[in-house]
């Protein structure tokens, strides 16, 4: 058994350090099943290593009592407000499950947490999962493959929250709903810096009571903990852990002297007040030079210095400042950069500024926005700061001298009345910090070390702070409203006001990609290259709505941009009033809608995702500049689809447009339009691997290994080239640059069988995806079979065990339906009459046959083979109502219909006059239901009405889950196995009867 006592020896081994007494404690109260409601501890004391005391406490509980009397939830959201600071989190926790690998455990303690959480987990999965979720981040549809996988998932305020309200930003809405499951039930969701998330936390205890329904069903509940030493939220005595200088060096230790070196060091500052000229955004960008100017009178000697500022625009000046001064000495770190930049911008930045890492030789400088404010593993000697409000500067200042290292400089805080006085960004907040500082700096100089702090905290005026927003109050209207994902309700609530409050001029944002076109290719004809690799949001950046107006218009703009996600935002009308020529984009709503031009930049909305030709600029290494690019000497975006991560093949689009938007030589466009004239569509195999050796030798890493491996591939055979369509009329190719057809080029095997970032949300496009043909009664067992084994390692009750078994048994039954056969038979129905009934055909949805075979089959658009399902597990119920015994038989006529995520609360309605009769020998008994015209089922939203009230929103939500994760799992395997079984003769369904009234042991 797992004790307490062993929590020490657990974290040296996954972490090489010793605890801090604080850590020591929590892991205890976890392991009791006691989760605080506030984690008051003081920066630099690593609070983010409640993910390790948790992984120890929720393998002692399994350890010692096993899954169905577990005490701890099974997942630990950790969510801060912060783009980049959720990197880092994601960091430890990526590297906490490589110390887990069952293969090499970091040590004899970590072995025994790692096979508690494998036994739960199952023996084909990782003890421990990690996802991280923010913006610009790509991550799998499908983050957890199964409901009892333990998980931390590191997250922004957005990203969790809106998925938690069953609205996830970037989420399908047939998605939705095991989005929402996960993020709201089982699970332990810390808010870290809650003073910066409060609107959260209190729409977190809204959801907390919200859920008696589920808990009522015995269904794990949401539990939630605030992290912040300036939470306003303090919580009761007996719910609140709190680590102070006393409590961590009261016993003598490693760790105890490393917390007083930490907490006692002095950080001495002064107080600057500066003016700046200049009106709007200019008078911004010039207290960002000023700033730059006030740390280049003391970074002369060596060490890691740092500007901070409120804005991105005078991080920027100040920046390009620094820059100009010592080219190559500074750094910029905001949070409007796209992934493929930050992922080598970030790990350089970490090696230079990282807490411990070796004093360097020379003057550094990073200039940075509140991004790095909240946890970030960053290490000052000193900094000049724009004056905040006091949480703020103390979370600054909490970056200075984090390892307790002394140093000569003083840092400073800067005043300037002309942004300040009426701060666009934190109101008067700003102004009434630097006041009292004043006051308490009798010689204009203050220690904003721990006791220091202290000191200001308990003398500081209570309007130091921003002023709370006002957050709505979460009704139970609210969620039902929510729950309703498909069809989605025509007027909808939107989530963001119970996420960040109702915020001063508010801060809309749109997410902005960037892809290299010919120029001669119109906007409204795009649609054919954005096919050719689906937009992901690695490849996007969120740029405030202001912004990108005034960008598309070619203007300068006037929005002072916060790097805080709820921020607010000054806007000027000068974003809507075009300078000359639109820039060329779209907006783009996926890929099952056209994309369509942007004729005026004022009809861009917020949260939409727009694409913009690479040669129009607004993005450099260092992230957004929101400057249109020259057109005479243009610097283009480089158009980074094909380095996705994410995607299941790796993938070329070979057009020299885009080799030229990587490409850095002046004479690279002639050598590059040169190699694509040797494009012969006749002849592939002989030339294209020049070509693509060719565009390798004239652009950077790693695009240039991408073209190197695939022409090896295409010699090798292993890479497969796919050339476009042709018109019809004339013959020309539908995506084509300088009179060549685009090809892309596909690896033929899987990067990794687990790597799939498919959802379910098409149900014919999943019935063709598996390697070879799968007999439904393959497919049905398997899913009936994993549906009962995710239940069961959940704890829930053996008759919500059976139910979802049930469900996932006669889940796809409706696909026994004639036509749905044919499709599934290549549209062959004198076929499918003769063989065996299908659950899946095999093909590739890509595959011209299986396209076609939806047509030849005569299956009217919208056709749902869950609603025949439905009809036909109604049917067995009358016809062997012993299967049924002690279930709840509309919960698994809905779990059937719902399977897909549609159904929440209506199948969409069709005409299908020439429905046919479905007939199916099942459990021993032959059923059959008559065809149904228009698919509507209108008891149906009285039924999902009367499930939520029984089992709650998110509860429902889960049951669905843990079905609809079984049939996406057992798709994935079949797929792995790439030889399911063949059309051959296979048992019929009865063959394997489940047991009346209880699930299999």
């Amino acid at each position: 058994m797992l004790e307490p006592a062993a929590f020490p020896a657990f974290f040296r081994e996954v972490t090489g350090r010793e605890p801090f007494p604080w850590q020591v404690r929590l892991a205890e109260r976890l392991c009791g099943g006691e989760v605080p409601d506030l984690v008051d501890v003081p920066t630099g004391l690593g609070k983010t290593s409640v993910i390790i005391a948790w992984a120890f406490a929720l393998a002692a509980s399994l350890e010692d009592r096993g899954p169905a009397a577990r005490t701890l939830p099974l997942r630990l959201i950790y969510v801060v407000d912060r783009r980049v600071i959720v990197d880092s989190s994601y960091e430890l926790a990526r590297q906490l499950v490589e110390r887990l690998d069952p293969a090499a455990p970091a040590g004899p303690v970590a072995a025994r947490v790692a096979a508690a959480l494998q036994g739960l987990a199952g023996a084909d999965a990782r003890p421990l999962e990690a996802v991280r979720m923010r913006g610009g981040v790509t991550w799998d549809a499908r983050w957890l493959d199964r409901p009892h996988q333990p998980a931390v998932v590191v997250s922004t305020v957005d990203q969790f929250g809106s998925r938690l309200l069953f609205r996830g930003y970037g989420v399908t809405p047939s998605m939705a709903p095991i989005n929402a499951a996960l993020c709201g039930l089982d699970a332990w969701v810390v808010v870290d810096e809650a003073h910066i998330a409060e609107p959260l936390a209190e729409t977190l205890d809204r959801v907390r009571r919200l859920q008696r329904a589920s808990a009522e069903a015995a269904l794990p509940h949401l539990r939630h903990t605030l992290m912040s030493a300036t939470a306003r939220t303090a919580g009761s005595a007996n719910d609140r852990l709190t680590a102070t200088l006393e409590t961590e060096t009261a016993a003598v230790s490693p760790a105890a002297q490393v917390a007083q070196r930490r907490l006692t060091v002095p950080k001495p500052t002064e107080l600057e007040e500066v003016n700046v000229r200049g009106k709007g955004v200019e008078r911004y960008r010039a207290l960002g030079a000023e700033l730059a100017q006030r740390l280049a009178g003391f970074a002369e000697a060596p060490g890691r210095y740092a500007v901070l500022c409120n804005t991105v625009q005078a991080a920027r000046a100040a920046f390009e400042h620094l820059e100009k001064r010592r080219p190559g000495a500074a750094w910029l770190l905001t949070g409007r950069v796209r992934e493929f930049e930050r992922e080598r911008l970030v790990p350089a930045i970490l090696d230079q500024f990282r807490s411990g890492s070796p004093p360097p030789g020379a003057a550094l400088s990073l200039v940075a926005t509140q991004t790095v404010e909240v946890g970030a593993d960053l290490d000052f000697d000193a900094i000049v700061t724009e004056c905040a409000p006091l949480a703020s500067l103390v979370q600054r200042f909490g970056r200075v001298r984090r390892m307790g290292n002394p140093h000569e400089a003083v840092s400073r805080i800067v005043y300037c009345p002309q942004t300040h006085d009426e701060d666009p960004i934190y109101g008067r907040a700003t102004q009434t910090t630097w006041k009292f500082l004043e006051q308490a700096s009798p010689g204009a100089s203050l220690d904003f070390s721990y006791r220091g702090v202290l000191q200001l905290r308990r003398q500081a005026p209570p309007d130091a702070d921003v002023d709370p927003t006002f957050t709505p109050v979460l009704l139970g209207a609210h969620v039902e409203r929510w729950a309703q994902t498909s069809p989605l309700p025509a007027v909808d609530q939107p989530v963001a006001p119970f996420l960040h409050g109702f915020q001063r001029g508010g801060a809309p944002q749109v997410y902005v990609a960037w892809r290299a076109f010919p120029r001669d290719v119109d906007p409204q004809d795009w649609a054919g290259w954005l096919d050719l690799a689906p937009v992901s949001d690695w490849e996007t950046v969120a740029v405030p709505l202001a912004e990108a107006r005034a960008f598309l218009a070619g203007t300068p703009s006037e929005s002072i941009d916060a790097d805080i996600e709820s921020a607010a935002s000054e806007q000027a009308g000068a974003e809507d009033r075009s300078n000359g020529r639109v820039a060329r984009a779209v907006l783009y709503a996926g890929p099952d809608e056209p994309p369509a031009p942007v004729q005026s930049p004022s009809t861009l909305q917020p949260n939409a995702t727009i694409i913009v030709d690479s040669f129009e600029g607004g993005h450099d290494r260092w992230g957004w500049t929101g400057r249109r690019s020259d057109p005479a000497a243009p610097r283009p975006v480089p158009d980074v689809a094909d380095l996705a991560p994410s995607r299941r093949r790796r993938s070329l689009r070979l057009a020299p447009s885009i080799a030229l938007s990587h490409a850095t030589e002046p004479e690279a466009e002639a050598r590059i339009l040169d190699a694509w004239a040797r494009l012969d569509p006749e002849d592939l195999d002989g030339t294209l691997p020049a070509i693509c050796e060719a565009f390798a030798s004239l652009v950077p890493e790693p695009l240039a290994g991408l073209y190197r491996d695939a022409a090896e591939g295409i010699r090798q055979r292993r890479w497969d080239a796919y050339l476009p369509e042709r018109e019809p009329e004339t013959g020309r190719w539908r995506v084509a640059e300088a009179g060549r057809p685009v090809v892309r080029l596909v690896e033929q095997r899987e990067v990794s069988a687990t790597s799939a970032d498919r959802s379910d949300d098409d149900a014919l496009s999943t019935s063709l995806s598996a390697g070879t043909p799968v007999p439904l009664i393959d497919h049905s067992t398997r899913v009936g079979d994993l549906a009962r084994d995710f239940a069961e390692r959940l704890g829930l009750a053996p008759d919500l065990v059976r139910a979802v078994e049930l469900a996932g048994r006669f889940h796809d039954i409706g696909k026994a339906e004639p036509r749905f056969q044919a499709a599934l038979y290549d549209g062959d129905a004198l076929a499918a009459l003769a063989g065996t009934p299908r659950a899946k055909s095999g093909r590739d949805p890509r595959d011209p046959v299986a396209r076609n075979a939806h047509r030849l089959a005569q299956l009217p658009p919208g056709f749902r083979h869950e609603a025949v399902s439905a009809r036909l597990v109604r049917a067995l119920a009358r016809a062997r109502p012993d299967l049924f015994d002690g279930v709840d038989l509309d919960l698994v006529h809905y779990l059937v219909v719902a399977h897909h995520g549609r159904g929440r609360p209506l199948l969409p309605p069709i005409d299908d006059a020439n429905a046919p009769e479905t007939t199916l020998d099942i459990e021993g008994v032959t059923v059959s239901v008559p065809g149904e015209r228009y698919q509507v089922d209108w008891e149906h939203p009285a039924r999902f009405e009367q499930l939520n009230d029984r089992y709650g929103w998110w509860g429902l939500a889960l049951l669905e889950t843990i079905v609809r994760l079984a049939d996406m799992k057992d798709s994935e395997l079949a797929a792995a196995r790439g030889s399911g079984a063949d059309a051959g003769e296979v048992p019929p369904l009865s063959a394997s009867p489940l047991p009346p009234g209880g699930s299999h042991a």
